[in-house]
């Protein structure tokens, strides 16, 4: 039988039923702090059922996490445009130059048009998620073990790999090519939260794993920011009025560059943190 601290099952029936909660309560008040936290809530859960799927294969879940990789991607837009109103409002608070005023309303139009759509949208998230049974998600056969830690520690080093394969690979100067890296580091660190920390020292590294996937997160949304301005400012007329503000942004993307090569772990460091985590 699956160890009791370690139950699979019961944690992730709980985690769904706060997930269905604040789903509902994000389609009535799509605000910031609410869409963020239902995507944080649906990482979690996605995380949960791939370690249930890996111990036993079920049609079930496979259909639940193709609809929460659906809710990911519908409510990317609007939690991307809440950052970047948001960022750009606090880099910019002291200013008076009339052209940055025009680009903060620019997007704060855009934030309240994709958080109206994403209301509409998660309408029809809520009903296609209510018709999955929770029972049937989550109820798991007796094992051993042995096939317990075996099933976990294989999971585990197959994000692991992910993890450093494309922290390898990773190029600041590409924003897709480092988001992938970022996207790995989330779903190891998620993953690693669905089991139990064992000790002070790991405990700690994942505090170090968070605090790295967040530094890789602040130079991700600074970097759509920049995006969406530059395509702003190549219109004629903001052109003029926001050049002289290009230097302090891009010195503002060194600065959360050199922030994050202090942050990330090392390989080693990462090794140790997915050591032998189903034991």
């Amino acid at each position: 039988m699956t160890p009791d601290a370690s139950d699979p099952s019961v944690a992730a029936t709980v985690q769904w039923h706060r997930h269905q909660r604040l789903l509902r309560q994000t389609r009535r008040q799509p605000g910031a702090k609410r869409v963020h936290a239902l995507r944080v809530g649906t990482r979690r859960l996605l995380a949960r059922l791939d370690l249930l799927q890996i111990l036993d294969a079920s049609p079930e879940r496979r259909r639940a996490r193709r609809r929460l990789r659906r809710l990911l991607r519908a409510t990317g837009p609007a939690r991307d445009a809440h950052i970047q109103s948001r960022l750009f409002a606090e880099l910019t608070r002291h200013a008076a130059d009339p052209g940055l005023r025009k680009f903060r309303r620019h997007l704060k139009a855009r934030e309240r048009r994709l958080t109206r759509d994403v209301a509409r949208e998660l309408r029809d998230h809520e009903r296609s998620l209510r018709r999955l049974e929770a029972g049937r998600l989550f109820v798991l056969p007796a094992m051993s073990r042995l096939q317990w830690r075996q099933a976990v520690d294989g999971l585990v080093g197959r994000a692991l790999r992910r993890v450093l394969d494309r922290q390898r690979s990773a190029r600041f100067s590409v924003p897709e090519n480092y988001h992938s890296w970022r996207v790995a580091l989330k779903q190891f660190r998620y993953l690693l939260e669905t089991l139990p920390a064992t000790g002070p020292e790991r405990a700690a590294g994942r505090r170090r794993l968070q605090a790295a996937q967040a530094a890789i997160g602040d130079l991700h949304d600074f970097d759509l920011l920049l995006g969406r301005w530059e395509k702003y400012a190549a219109r004629p007329t903001p052109a003029r009025a926001l050049a002289a503000h290009r230097p302090a942004l891009h010195r503002r993307r060194t600065a959360l560059v050199r922030r994050l090569d202090r942050r990330r772990l090392s390989p080693a460091e990462l090794r140790r943190l997915g050591a032998g985590p189903g034991h």
